[in-house]
């Protein structure tokens, strides 16, 4: 008898830790098939409840290795685990430029930070999450 369960548990983008449960409702074998692939996978750009409470304190700051991206996540900026929130009025006074860039990080309420920039802001070098 085939397996028509198929489940998953996905990642969330911004801190890659644990996120969804997917379930297969149609009980199929393909369906389960394509259920059990998503597992460990990150699907969409919604915040995990986690990263979700953060973003509404601030800006969520991200560090990602220099130039390097990740293979299995469809090179995407390399997470090296650090997270920062800075308030938006924090933010504002960075001299973020240009001003669209500024706005486009206020509003998605992310923002990924290369290792070298995040050292000379002077964050927290400590894993945060």
């Amino acid at each position: 008898m085939e397996n028509t369960v198929g489940v998953a548990l996905t990642k969330c983008f911004f801190c890659g830790e644990d996120n969804e449960i997917i379930l297969n409702t149609r009980l199929s074998s393909r369906m389960a098939k394509k259920v059990e692939a998503m597992h460990g996978k990150v699907l969409n750009k919604h915040p995990c409840s986690k990263c979700e409470k953060l973003m509404q304190q601030g800006i969520m700051f991200i560090s990602v290795r220099d130039g390097e991206t990740d293979k299995e996540t469809n090179n995407n900026p390399y997470r090296t685990g650090k997270i920062c929130v800075i308030k938006d009025e924090a933010v504002q006074r960075m001299g973020i430029t240009p001003k669209e860039l500024l706005n486009d990080i206020l509003k998605k309420r992310m923002c990924f930070i290369e290792d070298t920039v995040w050292k000379n802001l002077g964050l927290p070098i400590e894993n945060m999450n």
